[in-house]
């Protein structure tokens, strides 16, 4: 293989599980690479999005979607990208290229540049600490999934929300369904709202829940009326 280049897309801000989804595939993608023949070049590229909406860093920042525990010091997530591609030490020629909002991060920087060293094997590399990161990582991903999906579905309502309360929709019947696959997990909280009324659960309780339990309410019925139904 002459030259393999990646393309890695920011995850939406919103969404808290696009990282999740983005570091699994990577990881995967590693795996198989480690697998494979020399590489003569690859080249990893982190990318924003042309907006705001997703981006690997906020305010001048670098994300840190991946740091699952609480004051924990993990590190953000480009840096725990990067920790699946040092595992790697089989390429001839190496090239990570940040983000352009990035691009100035000094630690950054230094941090590719060793994940370049790791994959061109220029530097002594302990592969069983690095596959230990690597699965502490997917243990504590294992654990916070369903936080991080919750965390989305509470974004998905309120972007459905807005959406319809704006009349953006054309249609709600025909793009609805567009929608949910773009704005995902709003199960979970209309599975709890079923839950609730046949008296299987306790009521939502918190003035957050309460929120939730009228964006439910509201998206549910307006899409009654717009004759559309889940299938």
């Amino acid at each position: 293989m002459h030259h393999l280049l990646l393309e890695i897309y920011a995850p939406y801000v919103d969404r808290p599980t696009d990282m999740v989804h983005i570091w699994r595939r990577c990881r995967i993608l590693c795996n198989d690479l480690r697998e494979a023949p020399r590489l003569q070049h690859l080249t990893v590229m982190f990318l924003d999005s042309d907006t705001n909406k997703a981006s690997w860093s906020i305010d001048g920042w670098p994300c840190d979607t991946m740091n699952l525990v609480p004051n924990d010091d993990q590190d953000s997530d480009i840096v725990c990208t990067l920790d699946l591609f040092a595992t790697l030490n089989n390429v001839t020629r190496a090239t990570i290229k940040l983000p352009h909002s990035l691009q100035s991060d000094v630690y950054l920087q230094d941090e590719c540049g060793y994940a370049i060293d790791c994959m061109m094997d220029m530097v002594p590399v302990d592969q069983e600490n690095h596959d230990e990161i690597v699965k502490c990582t997917e243990e504590e991903i294992e654990e916070e999934v369903p936080r991080l999906m919750e965390l989305t579905g509470i974004k998905s309502l309120q972007k459905f929300t807005q959406t319809i309360q704006s009349g953006s929709l054309k249609t709600i019947s025909s793009e609805f369904p567009k929608l949910k696959n773009v704005w995902p997990y709003t199960e979970i909280f209309e599975d709890a709202l079923e839950r609730e009324r046949k008296g299987e659960m306790a009521r939502f309780r918190t003035h957050q829940a309460y929120a939730i339990r009228d964006q439910i309410v509201f998206v549910q019925s307006m899409l009654r009326v717009a004759g559309w139904a889940p299938p």
